[in-house]
């Protein structure tokens, strides 16, 4: 990292306050209302949606959600007997015939909010029938999916719910499949699942299926692919912002995820700065990188790229790393304010990720592969002329334990001015919602970590401070129930340390005049 001209000296500010709040828990009223008109009946409707990653590591354990529901419009329409078919490809990509390992999906347990429920599994080919265990009705595999060899093997999988009847309004019921993915898997070859729900004893609780038969939902599908790695990028501050300059320095760190004793080699990562991020450095690699290459350290913008020779999946979720720090400078890499002067407020800049690497696969029936991965956008940061965070603790916990019915609550807030503002007449207002009472007994207080002052924490004067609630008995009515809180930032910063009251930011002169360097403008 350059060293900084020794004309400059750099401040960092950081401020915080302190309220503190009890918390109510308001019941709703309820209106209770019977309905006169008529309405057309309708039968019963089981139906279901499969929530499961789109991608997804080779030989890992995965868990996918099946959501069961009765989606008549008629809140009479119940069904009895409700159930799940599910169908997993076992078979994979690949000709299995000979012997070789299967490379698809099986299943290992199902739970419903984790408790263990009945199920009957078994094996099918594509287009092939089966008796099935609850309605005794012929069962229809689903066809081989495109482009795959047959004979084709699903493991279909029957799941009782453990309900005696479903109204359509009741919630949707999730089960959890806890599944395996095959380590010989075909590479960015998507592998469908099916499900379908149904009721086994029709719309009334006896078992007549002459008068009453089963009644079946429509058959849906969802796709997950085989992938060798998953590539991420994190943040290493908070809530996605930053204030600008050279003393607020960030971090991304970026990972990458292999499966579980898969080997790759060449992993080559590269992250594509924004023309607003300054690099300053490359904190660590782990595993050691053979190799990177690092952007400008004076102008924004360019590519960082690490190479590592080889790297193995273990059953953790980063298995290579990244970490590198920036900040948001005053001008981007054309030389443009990032932040209009005149306004300040906030911009927003993205960058890409992405990673390549050779792969040699544990099937003999694939062949070698360069795998990728792409982040587009990687990240979206905000970047502004000041920034806030928001933080909150139990202070008094009354039983039962954690946040319940009259805790005392402790919120903290942060603010960050950028090194190239300076900001009078700072006002944060904070709006506590309904269920929670400003705590009258407490006087919020501020501290000061400013350029060139300081202030410890110390109460705000009475006159720097408004609690406005809006709750009964509050007038006028109705009311919102939430409460205002006003804090005149400045004001008290005047109270306490006149003259000043102003929030000057590390590269801005304190006596309000221009400098001759980077960073420095007339305030």
């Amino acid at each position: 990292m350059p060293r900084r001209p020794r004309f400059f000296r750099f401040y960092q500010l950081f401020f915080s306050i302190l309220i503190i709040s009890q918390v109510f828990f308001i019941l709703p009223e309820i209106n209770v209302s019977a309905e006169s008109e008529l309405k057309p009946l309708y039968a019963p409707e089981p139906g279901v949606s499969i929530g499961i990653p789109s991608r997804l590591l080779i030989g890992e354990d995965f868990n996918f959600t099946i959501t069961f529901d009765n989606t008549s419009l008629t809140a009479s329409d119940t069904g009895f007997g409700p159930y799940i078919d599910i169908f997993l490809p076992q078979s994979g990509a690949d000709d299995s015939a000979g012997g070789e390992k299967e490379d698809g999906i099986v299943y290992d347990t199902v739970d419903y909010l984790g408790n263990d429920i009945r199920t009957w599994d078994g094996i099918c080919n594509e287009n092939a029938t089966f008796t099935h265990p609850l309605t005794n009705l012929t069962a229809t595999c689903p066809a081989a999916p495109a482009g795959m060899v047959t004979p084709f093997t699903w493991q279909y999988l029957i799941v009782e719910l453990p309900f005696g009847s479903f109204v359509p309004d009741q919630p949707p019921a999730p089960v959890t499949v806890h599944a395996l993915m095959s380590d010989y898997a075909d590479l960015d070859t998507a592998l469908p699942i099916y499900a379908q729900g149904g009721f086994r004893f029709g719309a009334d609780a006896l078992d007549n299926p002459s008068t009453d038969p089963p009644i079946l939902g429509t058959r849906v599908m969802a796709e997950t692919t085989p992938t060798l790695f998953i590539l991420n990028k994190e943040y290493l501050w908070r809530e996605s912002e930053t204030s600008t300059g050279p003393n607020y320095p960030r971090q991304y760190r970026l990972t990458v995820d292999i499966p579980e004793d898969q080997t790759i080699t060449d992993l080559i990562i590269t992250d594509i700065l924004s023309d607003h991020m300054q690099y300053l450095s490359i904190d660590s690699t782990s595993p050691a990188a053979s190799g990177c290459t690092a952007p400008s350290s004076t102008v924004p913008g360019g590519s960082l790229s690490c190479t590592f020779d080889s790297v193995t999946g273990t059953d953790g979720n980063v298995d290579a790393s990244i970490t590198f720090s920036f900040y948001i400078p005053l001008y981007d890499a054309g030389g443009a304010r990032i932040i209009p002067p005149e306004t300040g407020g906030c911009v927003y800049s993205e960058n890409d990720v992405s990673a390549t690497a050779d792969w040699d696969p544990l099937d003999p029936r694939d062949d070698t592969a360069v795998a990728s991965d792409v982040l587009d956008p990687g990240h979206e940061l905000e970047e502004c002329s000041h920034t806030i965070q928001k933080f909150h603790e139990i202070e008094t916990d009354v039983s039962p334990a954690s946040y319940s019915p009259n805790d005392v609550i402790e919120y903290r807030h942060e603010f960050q001015v950028s090194d190239y503002f300076a900001e009078d007449d700072f006002t944060v207002i904070d709006v506590i919602s309904d269920g929670q009472h400003f705590d009258s007994t407490f006087t919020p207080t501020l501290s000061i970590d400013g350029n060139t002052f300081t202030l410890g924490s110390a109460a705000f004067d009475g006159a720097n401070f408004t609690v406005e609630p809006d709750y009964t008995p509050a007038d006028p009515l109705p009311n919102t129930g939430t409460t205002t809180l006003t804090f005149y930032v400045s004001d008290e910063i005047a109270r306490r340390n006149p003259p000043l009251g102003r929030l000057v930011g590390g590269c801005v002169p304190t006596g309000g005049t221009g400098g001759g360097g980077p960073g420095l403008y007339a305030v």
